[in-house]
């Protein structure tokens, strides 16, 4: 994706809700659901400082509006639970 890198943004919601065990992926679902329908890429809490060697474009301090159509999810669990999704508007 790097050379997408200007129409990418990467935010998260775990640093807002913990890690919710087996229902982290449904409200990672729902919040990326939300944020496709409003609009908005919140802002990934609680990270001020990020290594500088790491590019990736991180939404930081305040939300962003942005037409975006689609959003991919990855959600890692315990023990090798992972999974990957991407929701796109119709």
């Amino acid at each position: 994706f790097e050379k997408y890198f200007d129409r990418v943004k990467v935010t998260g919601v775990k640093p807002i809700t913990g890690h919710l065990i087996y229902g982290s992926g449904g409200v990672e679902l729902a919040a990326s659901v939300l944020s496709l329908s409003e609009g908005v890429i919140p802002p990934l809490a609680n990270m001020e400082n990020p290594d500088p060697r790491c590019r990736l474009p991180f939404v930081l301090e305040r939300p962003v509006e942005d037409d975006f159509q689609s959003a991919l999810l990855n959600s890692f669990g315990f023990g090798g639970q992972n999974a990957c999704l991407v929701v796109k508007k119709i």
